[in-house]
């Protein structure tokens, strides 16, 4: 297994919770899986849906998220990784921040009782309307019968969890929380018969803690990142969920 020195550069990155994981990764929405001894917001997947307009949020288009054919090896593991922490973060733009202030959000996801637009409610209509894209890009043109709608809903549920920290950071102190994964190690693992690639990627979480004011003392152990991916459609896509196990 070879080493890669550096932290992995993405846009906006997050700590991975996809396809194949345990329910518990799903639990911790600003702290990598199993990062037992960070706070816990409110799922937020489970609050009624409202009727709050995100249009004005741009979406990335699933060409312009899409992994490019033609990439091997390292390169294109290091492409998963930095995809799927892309999906984590999306929707965490200025424009998030300004439209929450123009909807006057309610930053206290515990005030159920407030007059004001929820921000679980805010940040999980945001996810919902990045959801086709990413899925699109990552899984295929046919991603909603080829995908699990499980595996689906818990890369939404994860966005919606990082979105709600990065929205009350920006909004606090103008610098909004950030997390992202630094690649360990990458190995190959093998070539099917249908050209599928499969990886071993171990990875480190990381966040922007000390910068935002959120989440500096977050324990994150290395995960084991398990995936196959295969190229379709002039792109590379995932032939099945990520699997993660953590150290």
């Amino acid at each position: 297994m070879r080493s890669l020195p550096g932290r992995l550069a993405t846009v906006l990155a997050a700590t991975l919770v996809v396809s194949g994981c345990s329910a518990d990764a799903a639990a911790e929405p600003s702290a990598a899986p199993s990062a037992t001894s960070s706070p816990v917001v409110p799922d937020a997947t489970e609050r009624p849906e409202g009727s709050i307009d995100v249009s004005s949020i741009p979406v990335a288009s699933a060409d312009d998220i899409a992994i490019p054919a033609g990439l091997s090896g390292d390169d294109l593991a290091t492409a998963v990784v930095s995809a799927f922490d892309r999906w984590g973060m999306a929707g965490t733009t200025t424009e998030t921040v300004e439209l929450a202030i123009t909807l006057d959000v309610d930053p206290d996801i515990t005030d159920f009782d407030s007059d004001r637009p929820d921000l679980a409610d805010f940040a999980r209509a945001i996810a919902q309307a990045q959801t086709p894209a990413y899925a699109e890009a990552l899984y295929g043109a046919d991603w909603e019968t080829r995908i699990a709608a499980q595996d689906i809903s818990m890369m939404e549920s994860y966005n919606v969890n990082l979105l709600i920290p990065y929205v009350q950071t920006a909004l606090a102190s103008g610098i909004g929380y950030e997390q992202g994964n630094q690649i360990v190690a990458i190995d190959l693992a093998g070539e099917s018969a249908d050209g599928a690639s499969s990886f071993e990627v171990r990875v480190q979480p990381y966040n922007n803690g000390a910068e935002s004011g959120y989440g500096a003392d977050f324990e994150y152990p290395e995960q084991l990142w398990r995936f196959a991916a295969i190229e379709s459609e002039g792109r590379t896509i995932l032939a099945q969920g990520i699997a993660i196990v953590t150290s």
